[in-house]
């Protein structure tokens, strides 16, 4: 999808510089599994100067796009990509050894081997290749958390607790905060482990997902059964939507600045209509007039 108006800015943080004068393409990809955000940002026939001072002095960089002639919105904001800084969660494998079963951990590597600066020719326009991941969200997973409860507790003051060391311990800020469904622990709870994971199985047990995105903590419901989202797409802006294999809902739209996994999207076409969460999405944006477009997967509750 094509827009004629768009102007893309990157803020090299750490270099103290701004990049907005040249040809820039960003994808961003964005999914519920727990895993940083992505996101690639190719910059055209920039200098060797300014190549330089992206490899020696950039780390965290702001993305941000105008798309209205309003002013500038930042759409991502993250550090270099770097394997060591991002391992899946670790996955439980029994052995079997002297009638006795053994419980070991063996954590999945993702492979990525390339490095997040690099630069190629493409028929004659240099491309400078900046890999980023959500820096946030990486500082959220290493965080660990610990709190023991001897008596009576109920999942929502345990998250209120967890909000609370956020608040005082870590960089993130607070978004959106849906209302866990309560559960009461007669016997008390030990919550402990990474802060992504004692939050996300907490949100679990009041029916409910967590998000982080640009330093924010986002909690969203599962289900949404009352008339609220936050786009509205119908047949005047996208075509109509189709099921995928895993009988999900795959959508093709304009450009959407904002939207993050979990929100829900709100779908007015013949045979698709209701309010859906967003599962995973891929946006395409540049200011050459070749990409505006943003892929959407929803969940079907």
């Amino acid at each position: 999808m094509q827009r004629l108006y768009t102007k893309i800015k990157l803020e090299i943080v750490d270099a103290d510089m701004v990049i907005e004068n040249a040809d820039i393409s960003v994808t961003i990809k964005k999914n519920d599994e727990g895993s940083p955000n992505y996101c690639t940002c190719v910059i055209y026939n920039v200098s060797q100067n300014t190549y330089n001072i992206l490899n020696n002095k950039s780390n965290e960089i702001r993305v941000y796009a105008d798309i209205d002639e309003k002013g500038y919105i930042l759409i991502f904001e993250g550090i270099l990509r770097d394997i060591v800084k991002w391992k899946k969660a670790k996955k439980t494998v029994a052995t079997k050894r002297k009638r006795k079963t053994k419980t070991v951990k063996k954590p999945i590597q993702v492979h990525y081997n390339s490095p997040p600066i690099s630069r190629n020719n493409n028929d004659g326009n240099i491309a400078t290749i900046i890999e980023l991941q959500d820096g946030f969200k990486n500082a959220y997973i290493n965080n660990y958390y610990s709190y023991s409860y001897k008596g009576e507790v109920t999942n929502k003051q345990i998250l209120n607790d967890i909000l609370y060391y956020v608040k005082r311990k870590t960089t993130l800020g607070i978004g959106v905060i849906s209302e866990l469904d309560e559960k009461t622990f007669p016997n008390g709870r030990v919550v402990s482990g990474t802060l992504n994971n004692v939050i996300r199985q907490i949100c679990a047990t009041g029916n409910c997902i967590s998000d982080i995105d640009n330093n924010i903590i986002n909690i969203f419901k599962k289900n949404q059964t009352s008339d609220v989202y936050g786009y509205y797409l119908h047949g005047g802006i996208c075509p109509k939507p189709e099921f995928n294999a895993d009988k999900e809902i795959d959508v093709d739209a304009p450009f959407l600045p904002s939207i993050n996994v979990g929100a829900f999207v709100k779908l007015d076409f013949e045979d698709i209509d209701g309010v859906y969460p967003v599962k995973s999405l891929e946006s395409k944006i540049d200011n050459f007039g070749s990409a505006y477009e943003t892929k959407l997967t929803l969940k079907v509750e």
